[in-house]
């Protein structure tokens, strides 16, 4: 951002984060279960805005994790998946 935009601001305004899957417990320690079809999603409104404060650009998107679909592998089969 820095280097394609030096000085201007962005700022993102999350409007839903889906992180996919399903919970065993609300405890901590306990497990999110992914299946394939299950992806996360980050949905956002951007702003850009020039050195003097004038918007550059706007607009809405959604970022999905496909990653998860293949780290999954054979719907058939599971295994455990950590994050660090």
């Amino acid at each position: 951002m820095r280097s394609g935009f030096p000085g201007d601001m962005l700022t993102l305004r999350f409007t839903d984060i889906d992180l996919a899957g399903r919970r065993t417990s609300m405890r901590p320690g306990s497990v999110r279960i992914l299946r394939p079809d299950m992806l996360a999603r980050l949905s956002f409104n951007y702003l850009l805005r020039d050195r003097s404060g004038r918007p550059v650009a706007s607009g809405s998107k959604t970022l999905v994790d496909t990653l998860n679909r293949t780290l999954s592998g054979n719907a058939g089969h599971s295994r455990p998946l950590y994050f660090g």
